[in-house]
């Protein structure tokens, strides 16, 4: 019996599964059917998919989280000295959090958004886990469907008039840190404008010949293997959830390949649990993360 989602994921049922990962006391799972949650005494036979993993070490990363978004530099030394202490760091996080009515204002909208991120970030990834596995052998009429909608272009990236639409793009991915959103968008475009790089790519179009997806990189090449470093993986909002990034990816792969290409190295900006898993099922493999440090907040002796 398949296990994949095929219930909406409500703001009540947002806030039931929170509510459940919250309680440590009772081990939930639910319906992927209808979104029943159910606890192991009512899940018996069924088939049931668990909630979101919640222990202490990710209510302490949560903390960690909060204390680094903090400008007020009272408000974050206090948290920290809290942090550091160990025992009982918990109960005396909430004892100062409740002390600030603004502080307890912004933990409370934190906690909230940071919580409600994690259940839809799994909501998503079970979706595509079951587009996946309903997907099966369909991949070809799935494929032959977008082709009938789309047409697509190589090697094509200098003139798709879309750049207003990407900028925006990427400060979405990052909305507690636009610089971020800001650097990744002016890489992205600095490279694109580079005319001594040899870049691989494929356009997406639709009937109006406007530019509905995009996928290109770069090559670097040295004696061993030649690596194709993907700059930029966008599809237009109103075209995304179609399979047309599915597509986009496959065909880059085959342009790679007629371009003399060892290896594909896909970096995926911010948090997209579901763009990792469709990039694992067309045989990508994790490769790193990205980390950021302040120097101004360790010059000042501010946590990060």
């Amino acid at each position: 019996m398949n296990d994949y989602f095929e219930f909406p994921l409500t703001e009540e049922l947002v806030d039931q599964i929170i509510f459940c990962m919250e309680d440590q006391s009772t081990e939930y799972t639910i319906d992927p059917k209808n979104g029943e949650i159910l606890t192991a005494e009512k899940t018996g036979d069924r088939t049931a998919v668990p909630l979101p993993e919640w222990r202490s070490a990710d209510g302490y990363l949560m903390m960690e989280k909060f204390i680094s978004s903090l400008h007020n530099p009272i408000y974050k030394e206090e948290l920290r000295q809290v942090m550091m202490v160990g025992k009982g760091v918990f109960r005396n996080f909430k004892r100062i959090v409740k002390t600030y009515d603004p502080l307890k204002k912004k933990w409370y909208n934190f906690k909230d958004r940071y919580m409600k991120n994690l259940v839809t970030d799994w909501y998503e990834v079970n979706i595509e886990a079951g587009y996946f596995e309903k997907m099966g052998t369909e991949t070809m009429e799935t494929e032959n469907i977008i082709l009938s909608d789309f047409g697509f272009r190589y090697n094509c990236i200098e003139n798709y008039g879309i750049l207003d639409e990407e900028r925006k793009s990427y400060l979405e991915i990052f909305p507690d840190d636009p610089v971020l959103g800001r650097y990744y968008f002016e890489k992205m475009k600095q490279v694109r404008e580079d005319r001594d790089r040899h870049t691989v790519s494929v356009c997406a179009y639709t009937g109006n010949n406007d530019c509905a997806g995009i996928l290109w990189g770069w090559l670097w090449s040295i004696p061993e293997e030649t690596l194709l470093v993907v700059e930029e993986f966008f599809v237009q909002v109103q075209y995304r959830g179609l399979g047309l990034g599915q597509v986009l990816i496959q065909r880059l792969k085959e342009n790679a390949r007629n371009e003399g290409v060892d290896r594909i190295f896909f970096e995926v900006p911010g948090n997209f649990p579901h763009i990792n898993m469709m990039l694992e099922k067309q045989g990508f493999v994790p490769a790193g993360s990205s980390y950021s440090f302040s120097v101004d907040n360790f010059a000042a002796g501010r946590p990060n």
